[in-house]
């Protein structure tokens, strides 16, 4: 069984792995010489297998004192409390380590639901519910149904709110029936409750007297009112047909809510504002987001990002949520397609200089989501190629700077193993459909290759939505981590849908993980065998592999290897995972076998110091 000294013990060796992996994160961003920098990333290297390897560890040795799934009804209150103090510890302290955090609260939360602590019941419940939320945010298939469950859980707990000492504890029930509102935003006419009734029922305890004597919470109160009013004007103005007893009911409850809010937000007041302005009938809803747009453009933040403050991020977050809310209402409003294009391009060229303004090391946890996520609403409004796949790599895939560095030398893996195919089997690149347009355009191998370089540097962009995921660098992916990570193919593929022009790259994203057979790999339902691409999927899985296996310098988990050792894997999966032809020709090739050595040894190094440089002086404080 745990004890409170194995705990303690625990805590402290996770929160000074996860400080010192942040510090070396941090330090990647420093401008130094290439030779001190070079040096700098093969001690960071090294430094993390061994935080890994410690992790592994600690975790294993960690678990090992915790109860069997037949032990948990015999966990005594004592017991529970250690391990809810170690949820307590590193949840307070923003390490939001999905599964640590979710499979202990699972653990110990029928022990506080069984023995009447309150207080504890719904702290757990409200972690559980705030882990799955995070964790499965940008996944379109995730709905919010089981992060909910655990809210309305908490929220349940109202009645007993004079009950539970702990300020803290009390404070995650109001903050759960904001989480329920938040999911108004996200699901708009397909949220499970009823808007309306969920806001009666939350005002209603909010201004209970229980709640208004308690001063200490009284600032999250009227934070959070400021929350119901513009979630559930958001949920009307996109609902859009209104009748008499709706408009009634907003009007009610705004007059109530204003009476205890005090809004800091101004953007926040300004939608609030423009939406009531709209449901009572006073300005068109295209006049409504003209006001809107305007705004945001003109009144965005400017945080200090040197000093990394908390309040500066959470303007940021709001700002981003506000975009992001609007660019849904340009998208879903019948307002006419010549102004969604004017509307989207004044938010989005404003974006574009506003990003540049913020660095990649300032909480990318955070931040590159929500970057991710406006990206896909902006892409509806894309025109050309060029215009898309610029916007991508600089300001999607650049903000996740190991994948970013990845994709770079998988291109270059890449264009170097095309051009090679392009002499040795010509045959290979004709009728492919993708081409069919380059036989009268130019060079077709030049093109052909600028493709596969292209293709290459955007193979990895559905990772840019799991940042906490690929930055999980301190232990072993849990199984549903790395089940989210197998989706990265599928979520980038959705990333490209739009403009047509990107369609083109959508096998190569979708299928590089998928072996050259088709008897492994995923996405499971993809089907490589009969895919008109599959010769270029190859020369493409074939690339992410020989640097992911060589790389000695971003992995957490082991030490790259030589190249003789890759082509010892490579043949032997040759006519399973790998394209036998493809593997053939790296093996009998001497020239061609030196060039990729080269790439991947000496001038992996050339190839990382100009990728962070470009990181370095486009954004970095």
């Amino acid at each position: 069984m745990v004890t409170p000294k194995a705990a303690e013990s625990f805590i402290s060796a996770y929160e000074n792995n996860e400080k010192k992996l942040r510090e070396w994160n941090a330090r990647l961003f420093e401008e130094q010489e290439p030779a001190e920098w070079i040096r700098m990333l093969s001690k960071r290297s090294r430094d993390v297998r061994r935080i890994f390897n410690e992790n592994v560890a600690a975790l294993d040795n960690f678990r090992a004192l915790l109860p069997r799934e037949d032990e948990v009804k015999n966990l005594s209150k004592a017991d529970a409390d250690i391990l809810c103090n170690v949820v307590q510890e590193l949840y307070t302290k923003g390490f939001h380590d999905f599964y640590i955090l979710t499979e202990l609260s699972k653990t110990i939360l029928p022990i506080y639901e069984n023995s009447d602590d309150y207080g504890r019941t719904v702290f757990l419940s409200h972690v559980i519910g705030y882990e799955y939320a995070y964790f499965y945010r940008y996944d379109p298939d995730k709905d919010l149904s089981d992060s909910t469950l655990y809210f309305r859980k908490a929220v349940s707990y109202a009645p007993r709110y004079s009950e539970i000492e702990s300020t803290f504890y009390k404070s995650f029930i109001l903050k759960d029936y904001a989480n329920l509102l938040f999911a108004t935003k996200r699901s708009f006419c397909g949220f499970p409750e009823d808007p309306t009734a969920l806001c009666e029922e939350a005002l209603s305890f909010f201004v209970s007297p229980a709640v208004s004597a308690d001063t200490e919470l009284l600032p999250l109160r009227d934070d959070l009112l400021n929350t119901f009013k513009t979630s559930l004007m958001s949920y009307y103005v996109f609902k859009h047909r209104l009748t008499d007893e709706d408009l009634a009911t907003i009007e009610r409850l705004m007059i109530n809510a204003g009476e205890f809010s005090h809004s800091s937000d101004e953007i926040a007041d300004a939608i609030s504002d423009e939406y009531r302005s709209f449901l009572r009938g006073n300005i068109s809803l295209e006049e409504t987001v003209k006001e809107l747009v305007d705004k945001l453009v003109s009144a965005r933040p400017h945080p200090d990002c040197s000093k990394k403050d908390p309040d500066d991020l959470t303007a940021l977050s709001s700002y981003f949520e506000n975009v992001t809310e609007i660019l849904n209402l340009i998208g879903l409003s019948d307002i006419s397609p010549e102004a969604k294009a004017d509307l989207s391009a004044m938010l989005k060229y404003s974006m574009r200089a506003f990003l540049k303004e913020i660095p990649y090391n300032y909480y990318p946890e955070t931040v590159n989501p929500l970057i991710s996520q406006m990206y896909k609403l902006f892409k509806q409004y894309f025109v050309t190629e060029e215009e898309s796949v610029t916007d991508i790599i600089e300001y999607v895939i650049k903000r996740q700077p190991l994948t970013y560095i990845h994709s770079v030398m998988v291109s270059k893996i890449a264009a170097i193993l095309t051009r090679a195919a392009l002499r040795e089997m010509p045959d290979n690149f004709k009728n492919i459909p993708v081409f069919s347009e380059y036989e009268t355009k130019g060079s077709f191998d030049d093109k052909v290759v600028d493709y596969m370089q292209t293709a290459a540097l955007l193979h990895d962009i559905g990772k840019c939505q799991m940042t906490e995921i690929i930055n999980r660098q301190g232990r072993k992916l849990s199984s549903d981590e790395f089940a989210i990570l197998k989706r990265h193919p599928e979520l980038g593929k959705e990333m490209i849908d739009h403009p047509k022009d990107l369609h083109k790259y959508m096998p190569l994203i979708e299928g590089h993980h998928k072996f050259h057979d088709g008897s492994a790999g995923y996405p499971d339902d993809f089907d490589i065998v009969n895919c008109p691409s599959r010769f270029l999927i190859d020369i493409l899985s074939i690339a992410d592999s020989i640097d992911a296996a060589t790389d000695s310098l971003s992995k957490n988990y082991s030490e790259g290897k030589d190249f003789a050792s890759l082509l010892k894997e490579l043949s032997e999966a040759k006519g399973t995972r790998y394209n036998a032809d493809i593997v053939r020709m790296i093996e009998t090739g001497e020239e061609l076998k030196n060039e990729l050595i080269c790439v991947t040894s000496s001038g992996r190094f050339d190839t990382y110091y100009k990728a962070y440089n470009e990181i370095i002086k486009q954004g970095t404080v």
